[in-house]
């Protein structure tokens, strides 16, 4: 059975569907990082993870050159580089907080 959209339907409407993906802690601080960005910067909620999530796929490179070199850049990476650059850790540790599953509060702390 197919599921079927109106090309005019809003993205943000359409029936979601579970990613159920693992990604490293670095990368999911990052991800709360990035929430935290856009409501500093005055939008008017913090975006959930799923959001942010779903809005960087969808703004993502189109073509295989991009994505391969993403896949290349993102290999070589280190711990340090998932960071945004003004929440860059300084010292030779870098310790994540401890999260629990479940909605923040507005402020994402």
């Amino acid at each position: 059975m197919s599921i079927n959209f109106k090309p005019t339907d809003r993205l943000v409407e359409a029936t979601p569907k579970p990613l159920g993906q693992d990604v490293p802690e670095p990368i999911h601080e990052r991800l709360k990082q990035l929430c935290d960005l856009v409501y500093d910067a005055g939008e008017p909620r913090r975006p959930t993870k799923q959001e942010m999530v779903a809005a960087v796929i969808f703004g993502s490179p189109t073509t295989a050159e991009e994505l391969i070199d993403l896949l290349r850049r993102y290999g070589k990476a280190t711990v340090a580089d998932a960071f945004l650059p003004s929440q860059a850790p300084t010292g030779s540790v870098i310790s994540l907080p401890t999260r629990t599953s479940g909605p923040r509060s507005p402020r994402g702390r």
